[in-house]
């Protein structure tokens, strides 16, 4: 997936709440990419535009289980407060 159709792909699952622009999405996959969650994938296709497909390494898929469980423990924490206070 290259940098346009990750712009695409967030505007249609927030169901067109939010669409980044280039100058939000291109650095963060720099970023990524830095870090080594992401690298540069094959698979450009011929004739069209010079756009560089990115694909996530198994660094990044570490990282997005971590946040999972991360994100999962915070929702539990969460919930126990609302039925103390609430």
């Amino acid at each position: 997936m290259h940098g346009y159709e990750i712009m695409e792909e967030i505007f249609e699952r927030t169901k067109g709440l939010w669409r980044p622009g280039p100058s939000a999405v291109y650095p963060t996959l720099t970023w990524l990419e830095e870090k080594g969650y992401i690298e540069e994938a094959e698979g450009q296709v011929k004739g069209e535009k010079a756009r560089r497909p990115y694909q996530i390494t198994e660094k990044g898929r570490e990282a997005l289980r971590d946040y999972e469980k991360f994100k999962s423990e915070w929702l539990e924490n969460i919930s126990a407060l609302r039925e103390v206070w609430w």
